[in-house]
């Protein structure tokens, strides 16, 4: 095998940097993609963290070399074909192990820290027990299998705590997301109520009971003594009312109307 050219690195180097963007951009958006696509949620979280482990697997890969040496040995196309059949292994076990954790009710009464601790120790064992098998299988007849095993180990332990710390912060920030929206609506619900008081309140001071106590019982006594006058004084109540209700949203009046 030729030792690859400086541009070859470029390439590389690129390709990785775009890939592990993608896997954060994934990631960061895990709740949101593909909801309109596919209705069934527990196959659409498992296609969006296929998406995220195989962006950033391929990331870093080139970092302890094995890349290099999967593509002399199979080629580009076996290359591809091996790490997007790896990355649907972890994605059968690993995910959906840390999926049960994550939403198990039992375990989310845990606190914050304590079950994302959890969910991150259980990606990370969980990947290393896929990894040393698969990398065995891929690096077993190489002279330096040891190193490149070794190797394997480091840049899935990176790639794991990347994940699950990059999970654990976006989990975070949308707990705090929600904080915020809930006091925002205590605020506009307690604003609503003190609306509510003060028309209640408004509407008090124009209808004053004991001033309407006072009417009535006059307009009761009129009613025995002189009918007429208790008409009138009935019809002038209800003007009354009907001027305060009908200059409730207005601060001034002519002294004409006041009259």
């Amino acid at each position: 095998m030729n030792e690859p050219g400086i541009l070859f690195y470029l390439i590389v180097i690129l390709s990785c940097l775009i890939l592990a963007v993608a896997g954060l951009f994934v990631l960061v958006n895990f709740g949101r993609l593909f909801r309109g696509q596919i209705r069934n949620e527990l196959l659409r979280k498992n296609v969006v963290a296929w998406l995220a482990i195989f962006f950033l697997s391929c990331a870093i890969t080139p970092l302890g070399g094995g890349l290099f040496l999967m593509v002399a040995s199979f080629g580009w196309f076996y290359t591809i074909l091996i790490q997007a059949s790896v990355t649907m292994l972890y994605t059968l076990t690993v995910f959906n192990l840390c999926r049960f954790i994550a939403e198990h009710p039992g375990l989310r009464k845990l606190s914050f820290l304590k079950h994302k601790l959890l969910i991150l120790l259980t990606l990370i064992i969980g990947a290393e027990a896929v990894n040393l098998p698969v990398s065995y299988l891929i690096f077993r007849d190489h002279k330096e299998y040891q190193t490149y095993l070794k190797y394997s180990m480091v840049t899935n332990l990176y790639l794991t705590t990347t994940i699950g710390l990059v999970y654990a912060m976006v989990s975070y920030l949308d707990i705090e997301r929600k904080r915020k929206f809930d006091e925002k609506e205590l605020e506009l619900s307690q604003l609503r109520e003190l609306k509510s008081k003060a028309e209640l309140d408004a509407l008090h001071s124009k209808v004053n009971p004991h001033f309407l106590y006072n009417a009535l019982n006059s307009i009761a006594d009129l009613s025995v003594t002189d009918g007429k006058k208790a008409r009138q004084m009935t019809i002038a109540l209800a003007d009354l009312f009907r001027y305060s209700i009908n200059y409730s949203n207005n601060n001034f009046s002519t002294v004409k109307d006041e009259v």
